[in-house]
């Protein structure tokens, strides 16, 4: 449980850092805009669901 709630805490200020910086919505790997129905399921999504799927899949 607090390992979760760790990694939600991670997930929250990376997003907080990628709108300071005006990248949030961009995908952290291709540079492509993450969908805005993904973003409203997952506000904190770094990757568009093209790469998070390879990602995924790379991690097996």
């Amino acid at each position: 449980m607090r390992s979760q709630v760790s990694r939600s805490i991670i997930a929250i200020r990376k997003t907080l850092t990628r709108i300071k910086l005006g990248k949030y919505g961009i995908c952290a790997n291709c540079g492509k805009m993450i969908d805005t129905d993904r973003l409203a399921v997952n506000p904190t999504a770094e990757y568009c669901v093209s790469c998070e799927t390879k990602k995924e899949k790379k991690l097996g």
